[in-house]
């Protein structure tokens, strides 16, 4: 975390609906940070598997929130 401290920005992925990176993110302190729950873009935990095509579309999704 400390680390992290220095980033200009910083994406928080979350893989499903409970929010645990967030969370832990706001328990170290953290306040600014955007955040990608991959469930709000039909990626399921566990039932979704890892390909070109779903790297590509976090990739997009997490540009347009951090406003690249």
């Amino acid at each position: 975390m400390e680390s992290t401290k220095g980033a200009s920005k910083i994406l928080v992925i979350d893989g499903c609906s409970s929010d645990c990176a967030r969370n832990t993110f706001l328990q170290a302190g953290f306040k600014e940070f955007a955040h990608l729950r991959l469930t709000d873009i039909d990626m399921e935990k566990g039932k979704s598997p890892v390909s070109e095509e779903k790297i590509e579309i976090v990739l997009k999704e997490g540009g347009k929130i951090l406003g690249h």
